[in-house]
């Protein structure tokens, strides 16, 4: 979670625990709410990774060398169209 997380920004919790009882759901999510700022938007919510853990988490990701392929892996999944990516200025 802190890696997709400290790549992505926003992310939501339900993503993590789909499938998950509540009760479980909440021992997964439980020790981790320090580590994110969350926003409640209607009916969902949006965690974003605090500085601190953002930090922590791309060091381990460049340490075990797996940043690179995470980093590449983002970037293929975001798309763009021509109108905002590479118009004429």
């Amino acid at each position: 979670m802190h890696e997709k997380a400290a790549l992505s920004g926003v992310v939501a919790p339900r993503d993590f625990v789909r499938g998950l009882s509540r009760e479980v759901a909440d021992e997964v999510l439980d020790p981790v709410l320090a580590d994110f700022d969350r926003v409640l938007s209607g009916d969902r919510w949006a965690w974003t990774l605090r500085s601190g853990p953002r930090q922590q988490a791309l060091i381990r990701m460049r340490a075990d060398r797996t940043l690179g392929r995470a980093l590449e892996t983002l970037r293929r999944s975001i798309r763009t169209s021509p109108e905002t990516c590479c118009g004429e200025l």
